[in-house]
């Protein structure tokens, strides 16, 4: 959370630039209580921490039918640049730029570039509540990869009084979210 100033921006890069840093949650991490979104509506899914969940139909090897509701890494500073540092398999979300609803005062000018996000339990990035972004060159993929279940809406066989749902949910498979921002460039992602 520490600020750097207009003539002195905080920099995060590899001090070595012919490598590129990599920092990996292994899907262990961020910590915090395990949430599965879609419990309401798969009754048969199972909040499987670290094993697979035959019940998780689409997302990669191992499924995973929850996530942590926390940041593998979060900015909420002014005059940062982040350079060419990788995230990778978030036990929750990816990236947080800025902070989660509408504070005050914003933070401000974060520069955040040459980097890969991906294999992320639930959303990769979140740009909230900060004012002068720069999002560029970046890779963001395989987000959501908790379960990655389809949007749509779930198909619905009645026995009796009994309903069962197939297919569908509540999945969120975001790769880049916005929100309460002013004065961000998204290029060349």
């Amino acid at each position: 959370p520490k600020s750097g100033t207009a003539t002195q921006a905080i920099t995060i890069r590899a001090l070595d630039a012919t490598s590129k840093p990599v920092i990996d949650g292994e899907y262990t991490l961020p910590l915090g209580a395990p949430v599965n979104m879609n419990k309401p509506f798969y009754s048969n899914t199972t909040c499987a921490e670290f094993w697979e969940d035959s019940n998780a139909n689409q997302g990669p090897a191992p499924k995973q039918a929850c996530f942590a509701w926390a940041y593998l890494v979060t900015i909420n500073a002014s005059y940062v640049v982040w350079d060419g540092i990788d995230l990778t398999r978030s036990r929750g979300h990816g990236l947080l730029i800025g902070r989660y609803g509408p504070p005050a005062p914003y933070p401000q000018s974060v520069a955040f570039r040459h980097s890969e996000i991906g294999h992320i339990r639930n959303e990769g990035v979140y740009i909230a509540g900060v004012t002068n972004v720069s999002f560029r060159a970046n890779s963001v993929h395989d987000t959501n990869d908790f379960a990655a279940y389809s949007r749509g809406a779930p198909n619905i066989v009645w026995s009796g009084n009994t309903p069962t749902f197939y297919g569908g949910g509540p999945g969120w498979s975001g790769g880049v979210y916005q929100r309460y921002t002013e004065d961000i460039e998204l290029i060349d992602n």
